[in-house]
C-alpha cells in the first residue's frame, strides 16, 4: 500500500489490518493506533475508520468478515463499482499527518 485509504465505514463488515511489512497510523474514531510490522487494528463495522502509510509503502494483511466487500476493491464487472451495494459509505479525507 502506498496511500491514505480516505475515511469510511461499512454497515456489515467487521475489518482487520495487519501490517506484514513497514508501519501505518489507523484511525478509528476519534483514536490514532500505530501499527508496525507484526501487528494489526481492528476497524469495526459502523465506526469511520482508515489508514495512513508512513513511509515510502508497507504491506498489509487485510481481512473483512463476512466476505463480499472485496468486489469494491477488486472488481469483477462495473456494478462493483459502486461503494452502496456494499454498504460502504466514503466519508472524506484522514484527520492531517
Amino acid at each position: 500500500m502506498r496511500r491514505a485509504l480516505r475515511s469510511n465505514s461499512h454497515t456489515r463488515e467487521e475489518e482487520t489490518v495487519y501490517a506484514l511489512e513497514g508501519a501505518i497510523t489507523a484511525y478509528v474514531g476519534d483514536q490514532a493506533i500505530e501499527v508496525h510490522a507484526g501487528s494489526y487494528a481492528a476497524l469495526p463495522k459502523e465506526i469511520p475508520h482508515g489508514v495512513r502509510v508512513h513511509g515510502e509503502s508497507a504491506t498489509l494483511l487485510v481481512t473483512l468478515a463476512p466476505a463480499g466487500a472485496e468486489y469494491f476493491f477488486a472488481p469483477g464487472d462495473d456494478s462493483d463499482a459502486d461503494s452502496a451495494k456494499f454498504g460502504l459509505n466514503i466519508i472524506g479525507p484522514l484527520p492531517s499527518a
